[in-house]
């Protein structure tokens, strides 16, 4: 989910050997992300491409039934972009919040893949967000509900792990050391342990607000709560097994939220 630590989280696992790509495509940093983005253009737009030919978008998130089939020319285009991206990369990954969106089309035409989730204090998230527009009625909670339960959902059974961005600034090395085991990689070598440490820039941490999930209303504030609470129990673990007690109520709470939006008409 955006304004969740994805920039934060993906120049560490940047320096710790995931591999980016080329800067030339990175969104150039600015004044909401003085340290960078760490995205890049193309997979953005192709991104937004496919939410649009689906009718949806970030607060009208689209939903992707099982015998879903990806448009053929987007397949062909993602397919060529990785490849001229990183087909010379081992170790590669790239970063957009809309991928926990758009994530059923990018696991039709790539391989099997590992998945790196950020959370954030979803109060936090609701007023970092808050001066955006959030159409179809969608207030910022219902966006980070939709967002993240579909994340869960589409990542089943996958290997992932959860990143919490307020762990960073509790201890910048738990969560580095939980991400290179993740990846395969030993911790970081204590130059790359400085620098991460220097990213960790609590100046950038903005919007840190308490309560704010109380001025949502149907429900959605007690299901933020619990969804959220349930993801802090499983930050920065190997991963998320899925016959574990965690991952069964993570699943039941996404379920949940699902078919409240089936019922709705979202």
């Amino acid at each position: 989910m955006g304004r969740s630590g994805t920039s934060l989280t993906t120049r560490i696992l940047n320096l710790l050997g995931v591999d980016l790509g080329p800067p030339d495509d990175f969104i150039p940093a600015r004044d909401l992300n003085p340290t960078g983005f760490w995205e890049r253009r193309r997979f953005d737009d192709l991104n937004r491409r496919l939410l649009h030919s689906q009718h949806g978008g970030v607060s009208n998130p689209p939903r992707f039934d099982r015998d879903w089939t990806p448009p053929a020319d987007l397949a062909t285009e993602a397919r060529a972009l990785v490849g001229d991206v990183f087909s010379d990369s081992a170790l590669w990954g790239w970063k957009d919040p809309k991928n926990c969106l758009t994530l059923p089309f990018w696991q039709a035409v790539l391989p099997p893949m590992r998945y790196v989730i950020c959370i954030r204090d979803p109060g936090d998230f609701a007023a970092s967000v808050q001066s955006r527009s959030t159409p179809h009625g969608a207030t910022a909670l219902d966006i980070w509900l939709a967002c993240m339960s579909r994340a869960l959902t589409y990542t089943a059974g996958e290997p992932r792990i959860v990143v919490s961005f307020e762990s960073y600034f509790e201890d910048p090395a738990k969560p580095a050391a939980a991400l290179a085991r993740f990846i395969g990689r030993r911790p970081a070598a204590p130059e790359v342990d400085r620098e991460i440490h220097e990213l960790v820039d609590r100046s950038l941490w903005r919007s840190r607000t308490a309560g704010a999930t109380a001025a949502a209303d149907d429900g959605t504030a007690e299901e933020v709560s619990r969804l959220y609470a349930l993801l802090r129990a499983v930050c920065d673990e190997e991963a998320i097994s899925d016959g574990s007690p965690a991952a069964t109520e993570l699943h039941a709470a996404a379920d949940r939220y699902a078919q409240r939006l089936i019922e709705a008409g979202r």
